[in-house]
């Protein structure tokens, strides 16, 4: 028990010292997890590991604007695929400060989706395509001011698009309504 005390103790200036968010820009970057479905196919959704970067700027205490990219590692497809999505995005984002340390934000904006795929055949050795489009994102999350500089984000986002083949010389289905939901655990700093 004194040993958690002691702790408290340690750490309560840093929370002291701690500030919501104010005017200016931040650069961070972020971990977390992906699942990709696409609704014209009924195989379900799969997961991968997803790790980002985000930029913003805060024109007051409750009003930004914030650019997102983000990139995920193979999903596990079970009909010998890799895939991997690569999504980019830009939104505007409200933030409510509840106190110094705590803040809760919503975003939603326009996403570039690009959707990676890559099968091996016996015939044709690695067969490689990209599906891209345009798309929106929704987002919400909370931040955690940890000290004057540094914020820790818990956030999900939620993006879709109609996404069309580069290359739809071997496809019959012209596009395919894509849907990834991030979860992620991100650090910023602010300036």
């Amino acid at each position: 028990m004194k040993k958690i005390l002691l702790l408290n103790l340690y750490l309560l200036p840093l929370l002291v010292l701690a500030k919501p968010q104010y005017p200016g820009f931040y650069v961070g970057g972020d971990i977390g997890t992906t699942r990709i479905s696409f609704d014209d196919i009924s195989d379900g959704s799969d997961s991968a590991v997803s790790f980002g970067a985000y930029a913003g700027y805060n024109l007051n205490e409750w009003f930004g604007i914030e650019g997102h990219v983000y990139g995920t590692t193979d999903f596990s497809d079970s009909q010998g695929q890799d895939i991997y999505a690569g999504v980019f995005s830009i939104t505007p984002t409200f933030t409510l400060n509840f106190n110094d340390m705590f803040s809760g934000y919503l975003k939603g904006g326009i996403s570039f989706i690009d959707i990676r795929v890559e099968q091996d055949t016996p015939y044709w050795g690695t067969y490689i395509d990209d599906l891209t489009g345009v798309g929106y994102v929704l987002g919400a999350g909370v931040d955690a001011a940890v000290s004057d500089y540094i914020v820790i984000r818990l956030a999900y986002e939620f993006t879709s698009g109609d996404l069309e083949f580069d290359d739809n010389g071997f496809y019959y289905d012209d596009s395919y309504q894509t849907n990834l939901s991030q979860f992620s655990l991100g650090v910023h700093y602010l300036f």
